[in-house]
């Protein structure tokens, strides 16, 4: 299943260059019995199983281009591209030249140039990283962020949006100005709550070109894309000899391409690569280097980079600068990568020796589904996990249910309004099992999850049989009987509970509920008018009456007006995140501003309309309406002011 966030208007605002997914994606695991026998990885086997998925999923979901590269002890088995790298010009995916955006992926080239410096002795993992910078980071609680913080996302950076990915060059800083103006809040004490941060591994980018005293891009080509004889770049814009290699994004095949786009800091995702490149790059991550003139890494240092950061349960947990990938019971780890128009996946098996890459430039829902029955099919699945029905299971469910938080997300401005809108709820059934609206099957279905052991739970298919259950796993920690987090397949975000006051249980139902009061109010205002006009007749109350009423009326329009303001832009801004840049701030400001002052209006109005009609001892009907707008400016209010939509703030 994954996890699909149906009020969420923005979910990809700040996330695009995230872990692959931008919040966790959990495939529902098909149900079956433990392979006896499973076919050979081998190309005889594999192009005819690709092409009969591949091609019929691009043209249902209208892809433009996918490339696969699969290695297996040292050799490419398959490398394959499918579809188009220009649509227009009908020039096709070649996987040993065209390029493709690999988003966060970028970041394990980064974490191994980092490791190179660790093993020269230049960058100590565990201390104090401003010893290396000629910035500050702030510390928090008085604790400071290491290297070791960063490279398994555990420094407690909010997440940030501005500038990240946009089109235009002019955008672009150098990346030691893009590092210093971009520094987030710290939300969490280093190394105790995973939040994914790109800006995480910007700084380690950049911490890179400080200790080695080359620009990051060519510290990335003399010590790993030439040793490993790789074509591709970090450069951006890319080189002229490249430029023609470049698969274009796109939203849709039928729809024209996007431009290219530019990363506001390289080291967190602007590699552009080939499916060669990405098979010579797996090989040398499965062969701990390998030795010779292609190493990049000693074995000793690649058998630290996979040593596991404290997790949650039997859940996948973060490595050092990687992640666990959980594949049906065969040890994995890689990483996954986001552009706006390019998604990409690597996992590898180091106990197997065999790697996989696939990358899309247009519409990749489909690519976690392919993965998983990839794995399926040369894996074999684990068996299905039988479901508790004790008592302490029931009592296990009831604690997980309540409302949470991802730990990745923006605290500190406007953009935390995503919490809201995204946030997940946990509902206890009769059964004593869990569901929520965020959980759904690649059909949109919701899934139940049944607890299988202590703070365990699995998600349970249509098909399985009675009591058991053979999806996805979620697990908790918790402390003093009370849940602190629960997690799935994606080490580096959690959730926490919700506290009260920015619930989205009550503020989702109170914010509808104020706002189909201003509707109702801008609406009634000028259908009144309109009959007393007909009618002629006159107002029966005072002048200041009919007065604060139309004030009233007036209110309501503009919240309306406001909110259609604010929705309009960001029920868009995931297909154009070019616009979360410099040059907007003005309009943000301009909103913000605009914000204050028509909540300000509808609640002084919306107070001195309830005096009046008080006062004056006005019909049950009119004093309790005036107690309603009154109490829907107050909620709107609240929204506003606890999520930082009126802090005239432009960091995010």
């Amino acid at each position: 299943m994954k996890m699909h966030f149906t009020k969420s208007l923005i979910v990809g605002l700040l996330f695009v260059v995230g872990s692959g997914i931008v919040l966790p994606a959990y495939a529902v695991a098909q149900p079956g019995r433990v392979a006896t026998s499973r076919p050979s990885l081998e190309r005889t086997d594999l192009e005819p199983w690709l092409d009969g998925q591949i091609e019929p999923m691009m043209e249902l979901k209208d892809a433009a281009g996918v490339v696969v590269t699969i290695v297996k002890d040292g050799r490419i088995v398959l490398s394959k591209g499918y579809g188009f790298l220009d649509i227009a010009q009908q020039r096709r995916v070649d996987p040993d030249h065209t390029l493709f955006r690999i988003g966060s992926i970028s970041k394990t080239f980064t974490w191994i140039a980092v490791m190179q410096l660790v093993a020269a002795g230049k960058i100590d993992l565990d201390r104090d990283v401003n010893l290396y910078l000629d910035i500050k980071i702030p510390t928090r609680d008085g604790g400071p962020i290491t290297m070791r913080h960063l490279m398994t996302h555990r420094a407690g950076f909010e997440e940030i949006g501005k500038s990240v990915l946009f089109y235009d060059p002019q955008v672009s800083t150098s990346l030691r100005e893009w590092v210093k103006t971009h520094v987030p809040a710290r939300i969490f004490p280093a190394g105790t709550t995973p939040a994914y941060s790109n800006y995480g591994a910007a700084l380690a980018g950049y911490i890179v070109q400080r200790v080695s005293g080359e620009p990051f891009d060519r510290y990335v080509a003399q010590h790993i894309l030439v040793p490993l004889e790789m074509n591709g770049t970090f450069a951006q814009p890319l080189p002229a000899g490249l430029k023609n290699n470049m698969a274009k994004g796109y939203v849709k095949s039928s729809a024209p391409p996007k431009p290219f786009e530019l990363l506001g800091a390289a080291p967190m995702g602007a590699g552009s690569f080939s499916g060669a490149d990405m098979a010579r790059f797996m090989v040398a991550l499965l062969q701990d280097g390998p030795p010779g003139r292609g190493q990049i890494l000693k074995p000793e240092t690649m058998a630290l980079m996979r040593q596991p950061a404290p997790g949650i349960g039997p859940l996948p947990r973060s490595l050092l600068g990687f992640y666990e990938i959980e594949t049906r019971g065969h040890r994995s780890f890689g990483h996954g990568g986001d552009t706006q128009w390019m998604h990409s996946q690597m996992t590898l098996y180091p106990a197997d020796g065999i790697g996989i890459f696939m990358s899309v430039n247009g519409p990749a829902d489909w690519l976690p589904p392919l993965m998983e029955s990839f794995h399926k099919r040369y894996f074999g699945v684990e068996p299905a996990s039988a479901c508790l029905a004790t008592t302490a299971a029931s009592q296990n469910s009831a604690m997980l249910a309540q409302s949470y938080t991802a730990s990745r997300r923006s605290e500190t401005s406007w953009a935390s309004i995503i919490n809201l809108l995204s946030g997940v709820t946990i509902k206890l059934l009769p059964s004593g099992r869990v569901t929520s609206d965020a959980f759904r099957s690649q059909s949109g279905d919701e899934v139940i999850f049944c607890n299988i052991a202590p703070l365990v739970w699995r998600a349970i298919h249509p098909t399985d049989a009675k009591n058991m259950a053979s999806g996805q796993t979620i697990a908790a920690n918790a402390q003093n009987g009370r849940i602190t987090a629960f997690g799935g397949s994606f080490p580096n975000n959690v959730y926490l509970p919700t506290p009260w006051w920015k619930s989205p249980e009550w503020l989702v139902p109170a914010a509808i509920a104020a706002l189909a009061v201003f509707g109702f109010a801008a609406l009634s205002g000028p259908v009144g008018a309109f009959a007393r006009w007909r009618n002629r007749s006159m107002p029966i109350h005072a002048s200041n009456t009919l007065r604060i009423r139309r004030w009233s009326t007036f209110a309501a329009i503009l919240v309306i007006g406001l909110c259609v303001i604010i929705v309009t832009p960001l029920s868009t801004i995931e297909q154009n995140l070019e616009l979360l840049v410099p040059s907007s701030d003005v309009w943000l400001l301009l909103l913000q501003g605009t914000t204050f002052c028509v909540l300000l209006l509808s609640t002084v109005v919306s107070l001195k309309r309830m005096q009046i009609e008080f006062t004056l001892k006005f019909s049950w009907i009119d004093r309790m309406w005036s107690v309603m707008m009154f109490a829907a400016s107050v909620v709107l209010s609240w929204i506003a002011i606890v999520f930082h939509l009126i802090d005239m703030n432009v960091a995010y």
